[in-house]
């Protein structure tokens, strides 16, 4: 689905706002795809929902990884 549709096909989750999974693969779509700020975004929601210091540490250093081509 991915390959044919493109990340800007991901739709709203079918879960509820607070699904810190959801967060996190848009995040890393969103990187893929060049959209650094929306990424960002998605990887603060994602922090906001994780409570495991291990995975709030790994998604830190993706969060730090997403770069903004124009800034």
């Amino acid at each position: 689905m991915l390959t044919t549709d493109g990340p800007f096909a991901l739709r709203p989750p079918a879960h509820p706002p607070g699904y810190q999974p959801y967060h996190v693969v848009r995040a890393e779509l969103l990187t893929r795809a060049g959209r650094a700020a929306e990424a960002g975004a998605a990887y603060d929601a994602a922090l906001a929902l994780t409570t495991n210091d291990v995975a709030r540490e790994h998604l830190l250093r993706r969060r730090a990884g997403v770069r903004d081509p124009v800034g």
